[in-house]
């Protein structure tokens, strides 16, 4: 069964994973026009793609199995999906930056952050840097597939309850206080050993995990609302106000977190009422935001490393490196996605379809 594309999640995809790409090279736009935070004032915001991407995954998941899909199926297909661009963007970067430590390197591979004593979120990024929220995203989809082995019609109640009781009741425990700023932890003493698993289930991140699932629940619901124009336009409004006035700045669910659960909100309303129009830029973006995402940690460090070496980009200056990075990124991620990313999401299918058949045969 081929299930039907939401356009207005999979473009918010493609616009999450640019506006994480403006993030991380703002400063080509600093100091050099005559608003001299010209980048801050564009892309300082951009970290907030990483909020809305947690936000559509939990969408997704819930999406994606609302056909029959054993939980060793989601898994394998998860495996496939996230690992494949992930180790050779990894092992890519190691080689054309070899200054990484050996064991920070092997703690990437299992996508185990670098420092949990480390600032919250982050907790010393990964060493492909954009990796650090896949750990996020693959322990909600271990939560995941658990909570379809228990329930398939209520996996998604399941996950919710299985996220945020270790946030809520940890940082309550431990804190005495539950905090949902995105760089809030369960702050135990570090000679525990249970200090780094303790301070990263406590983050207040999985909740917007817990807000894609619920927006899909109440997607149903969602046809024939009156003035979905409006609402859509006020979604969107609030968004780009937000991320303009830097409101409620940084990561989580009450910060860039509630500047994407409105956006989400307002462009499934609107989507519900009224079918999108195909947009194909914005259609290519969404088929290789993952890569995309991904591929900018190698990308710029390499630009950055080897910028004596590249004269385009060492003698430019402002938009001409801001157009030159963006490019870049933009034609590597796309050969990633075909040549890596999803011939492996086929195989996937392909894998799952081989066990299925083979235990039918047994049968």
């Amino acid at each position: 069964m081929i299930m039907q594309q939401i356009k207005s999640i999979h473009y918010l995809r493609g616009i999450a994973a640019f506006l994480v790409v403006g993030f991380h090279i703002r400063n080509n736009f600093n100091d050099v026009y005559p608003i001299k935070n010209l980048g801050d004032f564009m892309f300082m915001s951009g970290a907030s793609g990483v909020d809305l991407f947690f936000i559509i995954s939990g969408f997704i998941m819930m999406y994606s199995t609302s056909i029959k899909v054993t939980p060793s199926d989601f898994i394998v297909r998860r495996i496939f999906r996230i690992f494949p661009p992930f180790l050779f963007l990894l092992t890519a970067l190691y080689f054309l930056y070899p200054d990484f430590k050996t064991e920070h390197v092997f703690r990437s591979i299992f996508l185990i952050h670098s420092d949990y004593s480390s600032d919250a979120p982050f907790f010393g990024y990964n060493t492909l840097i954009p990796a650090w929220t896949l750990t996020y995203e693959v322990y909600f989809y271990l939560i995941f597939a658990i909570s379809m082995t228990l329930s398939q019609k209520y996996r998604g109640l399941i996950s919710i309850i299985a996220l945020t009781l270790p946030v809520v009741l940890l940082q309550l425990i431990i804190n005495g206080q539950l905090d949902l700023y995105g760089a809030a932890t369960a702050e135990l003493n570090k000679t525990n050993p249970l200090y780094g698993f303790v301070r990263f289930v406590s983050s207040p991140m999985m909740i917007e995990f817990c807000y894609g699932i619920l927006f899909y629940s109440l997607s149903k619901y969602l046809k024939n609302i009156r003035h979905y124009e409006l609402i859509a336009f006020a979604s969107i409004s609030f968004f780009v106000c937000s991320y303009l006035s830097w409101f409620r700045f940084f990561h989580g669910p009450i910060n860039f977190g509630l500047w994407a659960l409105i956006l989400i909100l307002g462009s499934l309303i609107y989507e519900s009422n009224k079918e999108l129009k195909n947009i194909p830029l914005l259609t290519f973006m969404g088929n290789i935001s993952y890569s995309l995402y991904l591929t900018q940690g190698v990308v710029l460090t390499v630009l950055n490393h080897y910028e004596p070496y590249i004269p385009i980009y060492s003698s430019g200056k402002g938009f001409v490196r801001f157009v030159f990075s963006v490019s870049i990124c933009i034609v590597v991620a796309y050969f990633i996605y075909h040549y890596i990313e999803y011939p492996a999401i086929q195989m996937g299918k392909k894998f799952t379809q081989m066990i299925k058949r083979r235990k039918l045969s047994l049968a």
